[in-house]
């Protein structure tokens, strides 16, 4: 570089392939040299077991960078689809003095055939696609999900409860991963899983994992696993741990409603005197919760001249506590 006087000194980085210009200085990373202090190895290539996947399946992968890494190796952070993500954990680390590390990952069942771009990239670097694979959609004469069973028909919030994965034929050697989608009929509540995903071992046919129970009123949970063209779901009632009800309340209809009362002991059943503040909105009287159970259903029915977006409040009185909830009417 020259030196004029009166101009300001500029400096520049350039990065070409292995080649690093540092201020007009080229410096060359032979190919078995560790990078030096400062100069973070990026990802040169990347290599995949089998190029053609079945959605679910395993492959291993190979990373490569463009030089050994130094003390203290590299994170490689790793981006593919949803499974990808998670069966990998979002990144891997290249040993120190290594330039490659393989590891294994499973892709996501889709409902189509398509083309994943797997993409990799360390600190400094732009993220770069380095593999392609095309995934294939499982027929589901074949393999599919058959179903999802939970392991009880009503949970209290704050309740683990257990959810079983159904396949139709075994899991393939390395195993089947099989998404899991946390989902409920309201907006209220849910069972959710603690990984978003799971993995069928091989030659297996199930597979069980965990769900909690989160609820701010009663609604049905309707847990789900997929496999892109296969879906089963497993209908639980979920409740907070106190008196509360839910439930739509289209016009001109009858429409079932849910009602819990949480943990609270309750030998003989457990008997909800209810109330409706609106003319043509109607409740029952009373509803009872069996002694073996913490949720009943029952109607509310809206009459056909009722406006579509009618605020109306329920009260349910139980155990020396009272419960108003806001609700609002919708065209049926």
């Amino acid at each position: 570089m020259t030196h004029t006087t009166g101009r300001a000194i500029r400096r520049w980085l350039v990065r070409v392939g292995a080649t690093v210009v540092v201020a007009g200085t080229a410096t060359s990373l032979a190919p078995g040299a560790a990078a030096s202090a400062g100069v973070q190895p990026y990802v040169q290539s990347s290599t995949v077991s089998k190029p053609v996947l079945n959605g679910g399946e395993r492959a291993t992968q190979t990373i490569t960078l463009n030089a050994p890494a130094p003390a203290g190796g590299v994170n490689v952070r790793l981006y593919g689809d949803r499974i990808y993500n998670f069966s990998t954990g979002g990144s891997v680390v290249v040993p120190q003095g290594r330039r490659s590390v393989t590891f294994p990952f499973h892709v996501g069942a889709p409902a189509e055939t398509f083309t994943l771009n797997l993409s990799a990239q360390t600190a400094g670097y732009d993220l770069k696609a380095v593999t392609q694979l095309e995934v294939r959609a499982l027929d589901p004469r074949k393999q599919a999900v058959t179903g999802f069973r939970v392991s009880v028909p009503e949970a209290v919030a704050g309740d683990t409860v257990a959810g079983t994965v159904q396949l139709l034929r075994p899991a393939p050697s390395g195993g089947l991963a099989v998404a899991l989608w946390p989902n409920s009929t309201y907006e209220y509540g849910a069972l959710g899983f603690e990984e978003l995903w799971a993995l069928v071992p091989a030659g297996r046919t199930t597979v069980t994992v965990p769900l909690h129970a989160s609820a701010e009123r009663s609604v049905v949970a309707k847990p789900t696993a997929d496999l892109g063209t296969s879906r089963a779901s497993g209908d639980t009632v979920v409740t907070p741990d106190a008196l509360s009800f839910n439930g739509p309340a289209a016009v001109g209809a009858s429409n079932d409603w849910l009602l819990g009362i949480g943990r609270a002991g309750h030998p003989g059943g457990a008997v909800v005197s209810l109330t409706s503040d609106t003319p043509g909105i109607t409740v029952p009287a009373t509803v009872t919760v069996p002694a073996d159970r913490v949720t009943t259903a029952f109607p509310v029915t809206v009459a056909a001249d009722v406006p579509a977006w009618t605020i109306f409040n329920v009260t349910a009185v139980w155990n020396g506590t009272t419960v108003t909830t806001q609700f609002f009417t919708y065209p049926a």
